[in-house]
């Protein structure tokens, strides 16, 4: 009895962790938040003159 409380024990606490790593995992992926204020277009293309 001991070792399937050690085994559901240590399979619970191997569950959580790879849970709380993938949550952190998702989170730091994300793309930063980007202030409407501050948008910055790209500049236009510049033909050569000719």
């Amino acid at each position: 009895m001991i070792e399937i409380c050690t085994r559901l024990g240590l399979a619970l606490v191997l569950s959580v962790t790879l849970a709380v790593l993938l949550a952190w995992g998702w989170d730091s992926s994300d793309p930063l938040p980007i202030d409407s204020d501050r948008i910055v277009e790209a500049p236009a293309a510049q033909t050569p003159a000719q």
